[in-house]
């Protein structure tokens, strides 16, 4: 099991949990906490916890596009939408690997929900 946490520094994440520094070339927006985009209060997502996970994968799986297997991401906020076209880019990827996300709060990601289970 992976543990990650968003908006936390890496030099603060506790020992055990994810800090990949690397986006692993992942595109990321900036977006606030209402989920828009470019929009005011906009930070880019190079902290969130959903970006941490699927880099380190990425950077584990570069060699082996070819994987299978699940994903089980859980989220307890709304996965916001840089989150979201990270998952894609991921499944653009690695093709094979299964990819199914849940969260304690799916308003605002109805969209995404349709998407949940790749």
């Amino acid at each position: 099991m992976l543990k990650a946490t968003s908006r936390v520094k890496p030099e603060y994440i506790p020992p055990g949990w994810l800090h990949t520094p690397s986006t692993h070339g992942f595109k990321v927006l900036k977006v606030n906490d209402k989920g828009e985009v470019e929009a005011y209060n906009s930070m880019v997502r190079t902290n969130d916890s959903e970006l941490r996970i699927f880099a380190h994968l990425a950077n584990k799986l570069v060699n082996n596009p070819d994987a299978t297997g699940t994903v089980r991401l859980f989220s307890e906020r709304p996965v916001c939408v840089s989150c979201q076209g990270v998952v894609m880019q991921f499944k653009q990827m690695f093709k094979n690997i299964r990819i199914i996300v849940h969260s304690n709060d799916q308003i605002g990601i109805s969209e995404f929900n349709r998407l949940s289970e790749l």
